[in-house]
This record gives C-alpha cells, sequence and structure tokens, in this order.
C-alpha cells in the first residue's frame, strides 16, 4: 500500500512546479502532540555524507516537501527533506545560494504527520531505534486521530498497525515493539541507539517499568562505574525484572542478583592453591577479602614475635 493511498481521503494541494524557499524561512515539522520529525540529522554518517557528495556533482535532483506554517506568512514545515536541506546549508559556503527547491503542499496536520513519518523511510535507510519509534508512534496517532479514536488496544488500532505496517514494509509486531521504545526514560532509549548493552526486545520489557524503576534499572546496572560497560541485560532477565515489578518493589540489591555479577573493584582473584586453603563457608568477595586481611595480620603478627624471640 501507498503512502498516497493513505491520504487519498484527503484533499492534497500539491503545487506542480516547484518553488525556491530561503533557508531562514523553513522550520521543524511538529505534530498536534507537539512531537518534531524524529529524524537525527548525523554529519559523520557515511550516508549523509554520500548525500552531501551527490548533491555537490548533480545538484538537487528532488525538491523537498513543505507546507506553509499556520498563521506565519512566508514559513514553511519541512515535510519531506531534512536532510536534504541540512546538506543543502552545508553548500551554502561553497556555493553561496541559501535558498532550495521545494514542493509547496497545503495540508492538515494529520495528513502532515502521516507524510512526515512514512515518507522519510524512503530516503534514508540506517534510522536508529529511537527514530523509528518515534515516527511509528506519530503515524499511528495520526491515524488514530483520522479515525476519531484513541489508541486504547480497539480494533481501529490493530488496523492502523496493519496500515503502517504494509507502508513501511515491517511487521504488525516489530511496530508495536518499536512503539514501547517511546515509553522509556532517555538514558535507557540512548543505550537501545547503541546496540551494546541493551536490545530491542529486553528494552520493551523495560519500557512497561514506571520511570521511577526505569531509573533505578539504569542506575543499578547501566550507570554504575563497580560493573563496568559491559554488563547487559537479556531478555530473560529483563521478563524477571518486568514480572517482578508488577508484584513488588525493585531495589539495587534484588537488581544484582538478576544481573547474576558482583562489582569489578569487589573481586578477589585466587590461585586454586590459595583457594583450597579457604574454608568452604568463605565464598563471597567481601568474605575472602576480610578472611585474607585476617590471616595476613596473623602472620604478621606471628613473624614480629618470633623476631623478638630470636632477640
Amino acid at each position: 500500500m501507498s503512502l498516497g493511498n493513505i491520504l487519498a481521503s484527503g484533499k492534497m494541494g500539491f503545487q506542480r512546479e516547484s518553488v525556491d524557499i530561503d533557508f531562514n524561512n523553513l522550520v521543524v515539522f511538529t505534530d498536534p502532540n507537539g512531537v518534531t520529525n524524529p529524524s537525527i540529522v548525523d554529519e559523520s554518517d557515511p550516508e549523509f555524507i554520500s548525500l552531501v557528495k551527490n548533491i555537490r556533482e548533480r545538484g538537487l535532483d528532488n525538491p523537498i516537501i513543505v507546507r506553509p506554517l499556520k498563521n506565519v506568512d512566508g514559513k514553511y514545515q519541512i515535510l519531506c527533506g531534512h536532510h536534504r536541506v541540512a546538506a543543502c546549508k552545508i553548500l551554502s559556503a561553497e556555493t553561496g545560494v541559501t535558498t532550495i527547491r521545494a514542493y509547496v503542499k497545503n495540508i492538515d496536520d494529520d495528513d502532515a504527520a502521516l507524510l512526515v513519518a512514512t515518507d522519510n523511510f524512503n530516503h534514508k535507510k540506517n534510522y536508529k531505534p529511537s527514530e523509528k519509534a518515534k515516527f511509528y508512534k506519530m503515524a499511528l496517532d495520526a491515524m488514530q486521530r483520522k479515525a476519531g479514536r484513541k489508541m486504547d488496544g480497539s480494533d481501529s488500532e490493530g488496523r492502523a498497525v496493519e496500515t503502517l505496517a504494509a507502508i513501511v514494509s515491517e511487521s504488525d509486531r516489530s511496530i508495536k515493539n518499536y512503539v514501547r521504545l517511546t515509553y522509556l526514560i532517555p538514558e535507557l532509549l540512548n543505550l537501545v541507539d547503541e546496540k551494546k548493552q541493551l536490545k530491542l526486545i529486553p528494552a520493551v520489557d523495560l519500557s512497561y517499568l514506571s520511570e521511577k524503576y526505569q531509573r533505578v534499572v539504569y542506575e543499578t546496572v547501566f550507570d554504575n562505574d563497580e560493573l563496568g560497560t559491559d554488563i547487559s541485560l537479556s531478555a530473560s532477565q529483563t521478563k524477571r525484572i518486568r514480572e517482578r515489578a508488577e508484584r513488588f518493589d525493585i531495589t539495587p540489591s534484588w537488581l544484582l542478583g538478576v544481573v547474576n555479577v558482583e562489582p569489578k573493584t569487589k573481586k578477589t582473584k585466587l590461585n586454586r592453591c590459595v583457594s583450597k586453603l579457604l574454608p568452604p563457608n568463605i565464598k563471597k568477595p567481601d568474605d575472602i577479602d576480610n578472611y585474607l586481611i585476617k590471616a595476613i595480620r596473623f602472620y604478621q603478627e606471628a613473624q614480629q614475635g618470633t623476631e623478638n624471640e630470636e632477640e
């Protein structure tokens, strides 16, 4: 299903000829919920670098798409072409050109949100999970508003997800998972974008926790110098955390038990010979440290007594 089918119910006032619009008259799109275009311009991204190179060599093949900003004459919201605008601004330093070609659409808020949230996927492929999550949420919210209903688990939500899945070539389940990421605190969402310590499915489990418990998880597991930066949470671990939160309190000590790792600064490495000399009940790192300290002091005192006797 194409984006055109989604927008067919509304009148799309599409200007056939492109016009030149000054960079200063362009603003980022913001939907009715106050959410701005989630797309992030990363000037170090190879895809963006390639875009700048292509425009430098061939010019702008595809004009951007904008719509007039409500109640502000001469200003336009960028609907499609967020990265092309950024690239042309960079090239402006070389060419001196301060305008960009654009098609102007006179469309309502929801159709604009759908266009921003879906058509952008035709121009960039390596979106971060947080970007996809916010785009999908923006699109589904717009569809729900057009249907005159809220996202409450009704059939209208399911139809909206199915429609969006067809547009962006994503499974229904995948879209729902990405949307759940919008319920994460920023610190956890950043970890998902980094794709190291927190992957998609474990992150979905954590998204069901309250903000309070999410922050406890982040500070105890991921922002803990004693554990280091190699720690991660598996799907089985986050499932336990989610189930625990539904009935009991989540504490740092309980979380460390789930992670099943001791702080690095408290680990005591022993060779086999020394380990065999320890009493069977001395197993925890703190207990081992205390036992060895007492043994060393006992040995030092014994040595001192021997030296006194010899004198």
